[in-house]
C-alpha cells in the first residue's frame, strides 16, 4: 500500500545511492550559491562557534556542512528501499559488545543523541543491537509527510513514539519487561516553558532540553552517547560512551554536563556534519 501512497519517493529510492548522490550535489549548489538558504545563520553560528578559525577554514566548513545536509536527506530516502546488508555495512557500531552486555542485565538505555552525523539512520540500529529500538520524535503538522518521516524510520523495526509520550512509554517498557534503545535528541532549542537546563556551550549561554536527564534518572535506564564519526560518503561509524550505568544515583546536573561536553566534543572533530542551518541560540 506505502508504494502506491509514496510511489515518487519509493521509485527514488531505488536509484543506486550514487546517483542520488548526483542530485545531492546538485541540490547543495542550489541551496549554497543560488537561495542561499539560512548562508547568514550558518556562517554566524560557525564564526561564533570557532573564533580560533580564520574565514577560509569557516567556508570550508560552511560548504561542507551543505553538502552533508543534502547526503543526509538522499540516505534518509534510500532507507525505504535499502537492503538489511547494505544497511549494516554503511551504518556500522564499532563496541555492539557493549550494548549485548548491558542487554544480558536486563539493562534499558537512554541514548541521548543529537543532530550530528546522520540521525536518521538511527532506523538501522535494530540491525545491529539487541534491544527493542524506540526513536522521541515530534509529529509534523502535515500528515502526508509524517507518514513518509514515519515509513522510513520504522521500516527495520524502530518504534516511533512522540516526545510527549515519551516518559510513559518508558514506564510501559519497565512494567511489561521489555529491554529499550531509546533515542532521544537534545540538542534542539527548547520553548520558554519547556524544561531546560542553560550552561555554556560553545562560548555562549545555551538551554537544552533535560528530558533524556529526567527520563534516565527516573528509570535508571543507562544514559549512553552516541559518538558518531563518518568514514566516508555514506558511510558511518557509532561507537557506544557511556555517560553513567545508573543515573537514579545521580541528583546533580552532572549528566546533562557530561553529554554536552561529549557533544561540543564530536562538532570540533566533524563539525560540518552539525545542524547549523539551525537557530540554535536565538534566544
Amino acid at each position: 500500500m506505502y508504494k502506491i501512497k509514496y510511489a515518487p519517493f519509493y521509485l527514488a529510492s531505488l536509484l543506486p545511492l550514487r546517483i542520488l548522490y548526483l542530485f545531492s550535489d546538485i541540490g547543495a549548489f542550489i541551496l549554497y550559491r543560488v537561495l542561499k538558504y539560512r548562508r547568514d545563520v550558518v556562517s554566524s553560528n560557525l564564526r561564533q562557534a570557532f573564533p580560533e578559525k580564520d574565514q577560509k577554514e569557516i567556508d570550508t566548513i560552511e560548504k561542507e556542512f551543505y553538502h552533508h545536509f543534502c547526503d543526509m536527506f538522499m540516505e534518509a530516502l534510500k532507507t525505504m528501499s535499502i537492503s538489511k546488508k547494505s544497511a549494516r555495512k554503511r551504518y556500522i557500531v564499532e563496541n555492539p559488545e557493549y550494548l549485548e552486555s548491558l542487554y544480558k542485565e536486563n539493562k534499558s538505555v537512554v541514548l541521548y543523541s543529537s543532530h550530528h552525523g546522520n540521525w536518521e539512520w538511527f532506523s538501522i540500529f535494530p540491525l545491529n543491537v539487541p534491544h527493542h529500538v524506540t526513536a522521541f520524535y515530534k509529529p509534523l503538522r502535515n500528515k502526508y509527510f509524517d507518514g513518509l518521516m514515519l515509513l522510513m524510520r520504522q521500516r527495520f523495526g524502530v518504534e516511533c513514539i512522540p516526545s510527549k509520550k515519551g516518559y510513559r512509554a518508558c514506564l510501559k517498557q519497565k512494567k511489561e519487561g521489555v529491554i529499550a534503545l531509546n533515542c532521544i535528541i537534545g540538542d534542539q532549542t527548547p520553548k520558554e516553558t519547556s524544561g531546560s537546563y542553560r550552561t555554556t556551550f560553545f562560548h555562549r549561554e545555551t538551554s537544552f532540553f533535560t528530558g533524556a536527564d529526567i527520563i534516565s534518572k527516573k528509570t535508571n535506564q543507562c544514559l549512553v552517547y552516541p559518538q558518531i564519526s563518518k568514514v566516508k560518503r555514506g558511510y558511518y561509524r557509532v561507537r557506544f560512551v557511556e555517560i553513567h550505568k545508573n543515573p537514579s544515583e545521580i541528583k546533580d546536573n552532572s549528566l546533562i554536563e557530561k553529554y554536552i561536553t561529549l557533544l561540543e566534543a564530536s562538532l570540533r572533530e566533524y563539525p560540518a556534519m552539525w545542524l547549523w542551518s539551525h537557530k540554535r541560540w536565538k534566544r
